[in-house]
């Protein structure tokens, strides 16, 4: 509102720089707001993860692990840029309901995401949408005055919502592929399509996951491959690796 009470209707531009830096800002910033972890205390472990770094040429990340209580759920996920990045488990993965090989198949997977550069990437994917869209959130908003009068803000978030939704299959998709990437990743590295099928259809069991939800719902919703999907990228690199 500011820019746009300085620039008029030219905000939109410098406003994309803006929104951009912001979410930038919140990813480097992102794995210091989480709470209540505490470093990977399993030797193999973290063996494991520190010859994964070393194969994808990564300086060290460390590796943290999330209390979430009591949950049946399994979740991991990678977070930050530059010196904040980290890998951060669930204790639902190390207490001892998944063998070592699946832990492993988890933390290279996560590492993968590192190693693609894939926030970085999410970061870039952002700004791509961000420009049509602030244009559009400008020339909306005229009707109210534009973005410069308090009387603009519920259509400006009433237009946020929708080109959210509208957008939301594109981004899924994107999401999907770096989950696929990194799932590749994960296999190059650890060598264990056993492993990995096992734990894909372990999650069926701790996060109550579809193996081939509705295809509405695969494409609204979805930011991962099914498990069909992941468990027929373990047997078709397996496959690979025979015919090799």
């Amino acid at each position: 509102m500011a820019l746009a009470r300085r620039l008029g209707e030219r905000w939109w531009l410098p406003g994309v720089a803006v929104f951009v830096g912001i979410a930038a800002l919140f990813s480097f910033v992102s794995p210091y707001l989480v709470f209540g972890t505490h470093p990977l205390r399993e030797e193999p472990l973290r063996a494991a993860a520190a010859s994964y770094e070393r194969r994808l040429h990564l300086a060290q990340i460390p590796v943290r692990v999330l209390d979430v209580g009591n949950t049946r759920e399994v979740n991991a996920f990678a977070a930050g840029l530059g010196p904040s990045r980290r890998v951060v488990l669930w204790n639902t993965l190390v207490d001892g309901r998944f063998p070592l090989g699946e832990q492993e198949v988890v933390v290279a997977h996560e590492l993968g995401h590192h190693a693609s550069k894939h926030i970085l990437k999410g970061l870039a994917w952002f700004a791509v949408f961000a420009i049509p869209g602030a244009w559009v959130l400008m020339r909306v908003t005229r009707r109210r005055g534009g973005m410069g009068v308090p009387e603009a803000v519920p259509l400006a978030l009433l237009v946020v919502a929708l080109m959210q939704l509208v957008a939301s299959p594109l981004q899924n998709w994107i999401s999907r592929r770096m989950e696929a990437e990194a799932d590749w990743k994960a296999l190059q590295l650890t060598h264990d399509p056993r492993d990995f099928e096992h734990l894909m259809l372990g999650f069926q069991t701790t996060s109550l996951e579809d193996p081939v939800p509705p295809t509405w719902a695969y494409v609204l919703l979805a930011t991962h491959p099914t498990l069909e999907q992941r468990i027929a990228m373990a047997r078709a690199w397996a496959a690979r690796e025979r015919r090799g």
